[in-house]
């Protein structure tokens, strides 16, 4: 999914890959840690699910 810059601390415009979602400690990442609205979580809620096949 694609997030704009400034978008859960991003500094530039980027690709949040949803295939690529793994486990990881937020001590590990720290100030790369952001937020995200509720609506791109959503997205990236229902893109989980139909890359899983669950929908």
């Amino acid at each position: 999914m694609k997030l704009s810059r400034g978008t859960a601390n991003v500094r530039k415009k980027c690709w949040a890959r949803v295939a690529a979602v793994q486990p990881i400690a937020k001590e590990d990442i720290g100030g790369y840690v952001g937020q995200l609205a509720a609506h791109l979580l959503e997205d990236v809620y229902v893109n989980l699910a139909e890359y899983t096949g669950q929908v």
